[in-house]
């Protein structure tokens, strides 16, 4: 630990294997308990890394978070899984107002995927307290603005409902979906409930409403945002009548699936997990050579699905605009104090260094 303490450079460690590695993160953050992002090169790492180190943490298990990528090709206007969406944007929320210093997992697809600015996240951040007047339609408009789908009974992230004086929200914050209890602009009480037996869970005097998405679009922002579309695709010959359906649907749907494509027109400049986190933050990359190798493979995969869609017609933000490079990437992790862990190099015949496998 005495190498590390007081370092501002980056270290490199060969030679661990497996589990020692979350062992060595897990004794590091007991001793400095500093903010700490473990960057691995696929989701299933992820899963197995999130397991190791709360296992070694123990009873601090819960300071572990998983900032999972997501589950589509990349310019896919597909629904994207709540689940995911929701756990990204929790992360996200945590990251700027965390009390406790956390430990973020996340792939190198995670890192290099561009999102909303904190200030973005911060300012839709709506704190609903019991017995308080709130403008229900107003906050209706904000739950569609952050990607909330209305629906018959709220079962996921994202979800909302409205009957009667009760209006169930299902918040990324929280594990249950909120029910709120309204006498005309009144809260009368906040409760989370079971969204399979409806049975009360907690009743609380407050709760955090946050978008479900990582797009956010108000009505207001609309005439703005069609004017970005239609300078971005005379630029990029996109046909009339694409843009003409892309326009449509933002009219229509508002923030809807496959929006998060498009957030660079929303926004004036997204961030990255870089911006998210403190100076006081410590990175780890957990497998270097696998780790460059997944972000070179996706950094291709953008690109090509880029063009994909320009040759087919399509629509779609330049990947500069959504997505880190793993050049610029490399940069971030060597100005933090990184942690690489390194496999011992491995030679050919002709004493070349060859790829070594992964060790997770």
């Amino acid at each position: 630990m005495a190498s590390l303490s007081g370092c501002d450079e980056g270290i490199d460690c060969i030679g661990l294997q497996k589990a020692d590695k979350a062992y060595l993160i897990s004794t590091i953050y007991r001793h400095f308990h500093e903010c700490m992002v473990v960057i691995v090169p696929s989701f299933k790492d992820g899963r197995r890394v999130c397991d190791e180190l709360r296992f070694f943490l123990g009873t601090e298990a819960s300071v572990v978070q998983y900032l999972p990528p997501y589950n589509l090709l990349p310019y896919k206007f597909l629904a994207s899984d709540s689940e995911t969406a929701a756990n990204r944007i929790r992360v996200l929320y945590n990251l700027v107002n965390q009390g406790v210093p956390s430990v973020i997992v996340t792939t190198i697809d995670g890192l290099m995927k561009r999102t909303l600015p904190r200030a973005s996240l911060c300012d839709y951040a709506e704190l609903i307290m019991s017995g308080e007047e709130l403008d229900r339609e107003k906050l209706i408009e904000k739950l569609e603005a952050g990607g909330y789908e209305r629906a018959a009974i709220v079962e996921e992230p994202g979800d909302y409902c409205v009957r009667g004086g009760i209006l169930d929200i299902f918040s990324p914050l929280y594990p249950q979906p909120l029910r709120m209890e309204m006498f005309g602009d009144l809260v009368e009480s906040l409760r989370f409930y079971s969204p399979v037996s409806q049975r009360t869970v907690k009743e609380v005097q407050e709760a955090i409403i946050l978008p479900a998405k990582e797009a956010i679009l108000d009505r207001h922002q609309l005439p703005g945002v069609i004017g970005r579309i239609r300078e971005e695709a005379s630029r990029l010959n996109t046909p009339v009548t694409t843009v003409r359906k892309v326009i449509d649907r933002l009219k229509t749907e508002g923030v809807n699936s496959g929006s998060e494509n498009l957030m660079a027109l929303f926004d004036a400049e997204l961030e990255t997990l870089f911006d998210y986190t403190r100076t006081k933050t410590r990175y780890v990359v957990t497998d270097y050579e696998q780790v460059k190798m997944a972000a070179e493979t996706s950094e291709n995969l953008v690109r090509k699905q880029f063009e994909t869609v320009l040759e087919e017609g399509g629509f779609a933000m330049p990947p500069e605009k959504t997505y880190l490079d793993w050049e610029a990437a490399q940069a971030g992790l060597t100005r933090s104090k990184t942690l690489m862990f390194k496999a011992f190099p491995m030679l050919d015949g002709q004493g070349e260094s060859i790829p070594a496998p992964s060790q997770y």
